[in-house]
């Protein structure tokens, strides 16, 4: 088999994180051996049942990552293991399952095959479960953690994808290996030929991918920049522009979901809005692109896409019985009912104005949520000045209008939500919904009527919370103690990575452990300043209070 050349012209296949699944170069040292030993699963009591579970876990919403027999064939760059091998997946700390119905290949929770709608070519894909889902460990229990933020580092991974392609184009002997496992090992030369050509081509695109998504400083684990990611989507690759393109450095944590039906804004800045019609399904549109749907922008058109709305239609109705998890004293120390109660008064003077209380149990509420202005929180203003600042050239879609039958027309440069927006509108007009046009126009008047600065992060019910570390919108305040120390008192540099949970401080173990990140707030974007709500209690006070939020 001769080595060949890469082939010039590039398939584009359109996709970027838009909650988790963000591409970047940086980081892939620092995935390393699973840190726990083995543990008994277990799940929560969230409302589900194991068939909702699964289906939540393996649900393709139409991500078209990399062909599905070429992840299944590829090896490990440094070896002849398999990609796909499970104690290799969970090093980027992504949650093993056994093989199924719904998942015949036993890929990891997350993970699952998507069947191109026009072509009929299978492929490899994150679904909603990669970015949202988690596993808290303890005493050799591991609680499987429904809508809560992963762990998983996505960035490493992706790069270890590119880094095992690669030597699969380059080194002769894996390729043919590879060969032999796609084509059997019957084939002729020139199917190898051909098959060598195409690897050499998608291999070509995802590293131009993960060069240009590729962060200064490298998010760890359970981190992206989503919307620094599926902004150099929809400014740059999708209409051509590459001069849009900058790298993602804002990195943020990974939301929780449950309560996401009922709040009127969602994403950590409330740039999304869940009123009417087109509120929850633009949600997810603009998600699904993000995480690998394959999307063709046509200026003044619906955008073709490989965007599976069935099933995302099937997810929301997942997502609405959703229950946040409850502290399991079967598995973790008992609460101190009477330090809970006397919690609950500093709750309700301190926290209460913008952390409302609502019962857990109530699937049907109508949530408002309170948006903080980012220079009265204090936080690291990274994320939400990104979302207000980042604006490009418009390219191809100079003199079309924003949503491509209404909404303003597109001068020579653009917000990056303006874009954003553009996709998610096009994708939709895809496809035949009924009422679509009166739909649009009402979903442009209710972004247009945002009555808040949209220089803000969300403030939410804080049900589940317990269940949710590391903690502030970047992930960089480790435990619900230190939530409540002084920003100056705070640490400033702590290990994550590990799934060993700490019930009295509430987050996970930040001590160094085998294949652990070193996560550290000095680097811009990453600081763990600000929330200085409760920092004033005494110590007697703070562990009261924290006593309570373990109750929600």
């Amino acid at each position: 088999m001769r080595r060949g050349t890469r082939s010039a012209g590039l398939i584009f296949i359109a996709s970027y994180a838009m909650f988790m699944a963000a591409c970047g170069g940086s980081g892939s040292s620092n995935s390393g051996p699973a840190p726990a030993p083995s543990v008994n699963v277990v799940s929560l009591n969230q409302g589900w049942t194991d068939q909702t579970r699964e289906a939540f876990h393996f649900t393709s919403q139409g991500a078209e990552m990399l062909q599905y027999d070429y992840f299944l064939a590829l090896e490990q760059a440094d070896s002849t293991a398999a990609f796909a091998e499970t104690s290799y997946l969970e090093s980027f700390r992504y949650l093993p399952a056994a093989a199924s119905a719904m998942n015949p290949d036993g890929l990891p929770i997350g993970f699952t095959k998507t069947i191109d709608p026009n072509t009929g070519v299978a492929y490899f894909g994150p679904t909603c479960a990669m970015c949202h889902t988690s596993q808290i460990n303890y005493k050799k229990t591991g609680m499987l953690i429904d809508g809560a933020g992963t762990l998983g580092y996505f960035n490493a991974f992706f790069q270890a994808m590119v880094d095992a392609l690669q030597a699969t184009v380059e080194q002769p002997d894996k390729f043919n290996r590879f060969a032999d496992a796609i084509l059997t090992p019957n084939h002729t030369q020139a199917q190898a030929d051909a098959l060598f050509a195409n690897l050499a081509d998608v291999t070509s695109q995802l590293e131009r991918r993960n060069l240009q998504n590729a962060p200064a400083a490298a998010p760890g684990f359970g981190r992206v920049d989503a919307f620094g990611n599926v902004f150099n989507l929809v400014m740059g690759d999708a209409i051509g522009e590459p001069s849009n393109v900058i790298p993602p450095d804002d990195a943020v944590s990974i939301p929780f979901l449950w309560t996401t039906p009922n709040l009127d804004l969602v994403q950590w800045n409330g740039s999304a809005s869940n009123a009417g019609l087109l509120g929850p399904l633009a949600r997810n549109v603009g998600e699904a692109i993000g995480v690998f749907g394959n999307l063709q922008v046509v200026p003044n058109s619906g955008y073709p896409s490989s965007i599976d709305f069935v099933a995302l239609g099937k997810l929301e109705v997942y997502l609405e019985a959703l229950l946040s998890p409850q502290w399991p004293e079967q598995y973790l120390p008992h609460i101190d009912q009477a330090k809970a109660a006397a919690g609950k008064t500093y709750y309700t003077q301190i926290c209460a104005e913008c952390h409302q209380l609502i019962d857990r149990t109530q699937t049907d509420l109508d949530i408002a949520v309170h948006m903080v202005p980012a220079n009265v929180v204090g936080t690291d203003p990274g994320m939400a000045e990104q979302y207000v600042d980042r604006n490009g050239q418009t390219g191809i879609l100079e003199g079309t209008k924003e949503y491509i039958i209404g909404g303003e027309v597109f001068g020579e440069t653009a917000f990056g939500y303006q874009f954003l927006d553009n996709a998610v509108i096009g994708a939709i007009l895809d496809h035949p919904f009924q009422g679509l046009e009166a739909a649009i126009v009402e979903y442009e008047a209710i972004k247009a009527a945002q009555p808040f600065n949209p220089d803000s992060y969300k403030a939410r019910p804080l049900n589940g919370i317990w269940a949710t570390a590391p903690y502030l919108h970047n992930g960089s305040v480790p435990s619900l103690a230190q939530m409540l120390t002084p920003p100056a008192e705070r640490i400033s540099k702590f290990y994550v990575g590990s799934r060993e949970f700490d019930p009295s401080n509430v987050g996970f173990i930040t001590r160094k452990t085998e294949g652990a990140f070193l996560f550290d707030t000095t680097i811009p974007g990453n600081t763990n300043v600000g929330h200085e709500w409760g920092t004033t209690l005494s110590e007697k006070q703070k562990k009261e209070l924290i006593e309570f939020l373990k109750t929600l």
